[in-house]
């Protein structure tokens, strides 16, 4: 760490840049400091190669670059941009985390994460070792420990899975519903997970999302956080969640069917559970078929509804339900809500 300090210092110098003139206009991200350096050293074919090369990705490409050569942003503490803009907050506190791990090491890491001075409203950073065990997460110590398949959402959300599943050493986004703990409210979370030296470090940033009194966003909003977790875990992972009953909330719940040449299973559905694993003929007291309709849903498209009579699970009453209803593959991932109930 010392070298570095001495060598940009040495730059300052060589640039005829004043002490009080580089404490103004210190570098605050890494690019900034990897070009000054290079600038210093005489290669200024290397001023600005990172964007060059990596476009938006720079600042990210840069700090994996120099994580181990103890780049601090010079001698005072890297500043977090506006709350105002909370993806960039949310990134530069994981990455405020990451620094800290390399420079103070796991245990004084983990010792800060876990104590309520870390946590700023509803941003903390959460941990996962390398056997994707949660390490730290300040605001629930009682889920400290546990392995990511036991760390679940509000409804037994595969979240711990997700997170681990997303994390890449560049980073990356990952949404899903957790509590926010600054309200004590089920909301959607985006979370900025990064995996670095085999342990996962995140932290989100929340929005209240669709509610049921939008059912239609809310119908689109629960078939989008299915598609988001086929995409993280898998088939396997994801119909085991969407067979469970905590998976379902009264008469909103997700189904999925797979196309097999034409021909509609039931592969998912916690309302339903005795027709999982079974095709039948999907023709409502109208005559509508509305098994065709699904099965005309495309990639393509992005979506479709299909709006036919069904059953209500609760009255068990015919009424008009409205599927939202997206292809991935073969398979249909579908949530419904009903008229006039």
């Amino acid at each position: 760490m010392k070298r570095v300090l001495l060598a940009i210092i040495g730059v300052v110098l060589l640039l005829g840049i004043t002490a009080s003139a580089a404490l103004a206009e210190w570098p605050t991200s890494c690019v900034e400091l990897n070009d000054v350096i290079e600038t210093g050293l005489g290669n200024d074919h290397n001023v600005g190669i990172y964007q060059r090369v990596h476009g938006e990705g720079a600042e990210a490409a840069c700090r994996s670059d120099h994580r181990d050569s103890g780049f601090r942003f010079g001698a005072r503490p890297f500043q977090l941009p506006s709350k105002s803009d909370p993806a960039a907050y949310t990134q530069a506190f994981v990455e405020r985390a990451i620094d800290r791990y390399n420079n103070d090491g796991l245990q004084a890491t983990l010792a800060y994460y876990n104590s309520p001075a870390s946590v700023d409203g509803p941003w903390y950073v959460f941990i996962f070792d390398e056997n994707d065990v949660l390490v730290g997460h300040a605001p629930t110590p009682s889920i400290v420990d546990l392995h990511a398949r036991d760390v679940l959402g509000p409804d037994g959300y595969p979240t711990g899975l997700q997170v681990v599943a997303d994390a890449t050493p560049m980073g990356a986004w990952t949404s899903y519903t957790w509590v926010n703990t600054a309200t004590g409210e089920s909301q959607t979370k985006h979370s900025w997970v990064v995996r670095h030296d085999g342990l996962v470090f995140g932290s989100g940033w929340y929005e209240p999302g669709p509610s049921k009194t939008d059912p239609a966003g809310y119908a689109q909003a629960l078939v989008q956080r299915a598609v988001s977790l086929h995409a993280s875990l898998g088939t396997d992972e994801t119909l085991a969640f969407y067979n469970t009953p905590q998976s379902a909330d009264g008469p909103w719940y997700v189904f999925v069917l797979e196309d097999r040449a034409g021909v509609l299973y039931s592969v998912a559905n916690a309302n339903r559970p005795d027709i999982v694993g079974k095709t039948r003929e999907r023709i409502d007291a109208e005559g509508f078929n509305y098994g065709e309709a699904f099965a005309a849903v495309t990639e393509e498209s992005g979506g479709a509804w299909v709006s036919y009579l069904f059953t209500h699970p609760q009255t068990r009453q015919d009424a008009r339900k409205h599927s939202w209803t997206v292809r991935v593959g073969d398979l249909i991932f579908g949530v419904g809500w009903y008229e006039g109930i």
